[in-house]
């Protein structure tokens, strides 16, 4: 099993109970995880995002929880109450952080878990596909997705294991953007630049854990488990449309040279760029952007 990074972080921020479950798969000698060298980077940069996506949620967690308790202590009295405000979510969410960290790298740092180095022929290849424009060459500057993928295909190519899988939650720029009228799976597609790439090794495709998981142990992840998964690929894929979208117009080009890096109009930054700009609302108003903000929204 090899997981981009993107799946760590999700498996640590919201998808920690299959954590856990891949945790018991490993012990049990069902799989076995290598691990690309430039994972183990990234990841050393996500700790503190992962900290701070932790604590908001539980801020959250605690305000939703402290309404309802006023709406229970109409009905009967409850202690409930003092026991929730005197709880810190700042010093709780850090703490929950911490140990989920650890988690994970326990399992990236384990003596059974093989790391896979970037070898020159996996960074002159990515430097191809960035030359031609190939996959996962779309919407950003991609070398770490193709350093990644390429590394891993390299591995198979020289260990040649009976069953790896390759699992990402970006199928923006890993999966196939060819589309029949009545093909709603493909997004679970490898882009054809990239699937050439494993026919002859027959590493296979996933983008939702829970799911791959199911496959080595039958139902160890739950229906809810597998939906929250879902929701999670759809949510990165809507907003990464909406940004594609975004970018391709014209009229949005001198608002991006604004920020100086690409990577800061992901997430929450093109939320405030929308709000910020009172020409965008004719631009939004009942075309394709708008729709896919909306879906966003549904999905968060």
């Amino acid at each position: 099993l090899i997981l981009d990074t993107c799946v760590w972080v999700d498996l640590a921020v919201s998808e920690f109970s299959l954590a856990k479950k891949l945790g018991r798969l490993i012990d049990d000698g069902k799989i076995r995880i290598v691990v690309p060298a430039l994972v183990r980077t990234e990841w050393e940069g996500c700790k503190k995002k992962i900290e701070t996506h932790i604590s908001t949620a539980v801020v959250d967690s605690r305000r939703f929880a402290m309404q309802f308790v006023s709406f229970l202590d109409e009905i009967e009295s409850t202690n409930m109450s003092s026991q929730i405000s005197s709880a810190d979510p700042i010093l709780m969410g850090r703490r929950i952080a911490a140990s989920r960290i650890q988690f994970i790298e326990a399992i990236l740092n384990s003596s059974s878990t093989i790391v896979a180095p970037v070898s020159a022929k996996a960074e002159s290849a990515a430097i191809k596909h960035a030359l031609e424009r190939k996959a996962p060459f779309r919407l950003r500057n991609s070398m770490a997705d193709a350093l990644i993928f390429l590394t891993a295909v390299e591995w198979v190519n020289d260990n040649k294991p009976s069953n790896t899988v390759f699992v990402t939650h970006n199928t923006k720029d890993f999966s196939d953007e060819r589309r029949g009228d009545d093909d709603a799976h493909f997004q679970q597609r490898l882009a054809p630049d990239l699937q050439s790439l494993v026919d002859s090794n027959g590493m296979i495709f996933g983008s939702v854990i829970g799911r791959v998981l199911n496959d080595v142990e039958r139902s160890i992840a739950t229906d809810a488990e597998v939906k929250r998964g879902e929701a999670i690929v759809t949510r990165t894929r809507l907003r990464d449309d909406a940004l594609a979208e975004i970018i391709a117009r014209s009229d949005v080009a001198e608002l991006l040279e604004q920020y100086k890096s690409f990577e800061e109009t992901t997430g929450g930054a093109i939320a405030r760029m929308l709000e910020q700009q009172k020409n965008f609302e004719e631009m939004m108003s009942g075309d394709f952007i708008a729709k896919m903000m909306e879906q966003q929204k549904s999905a968060e």
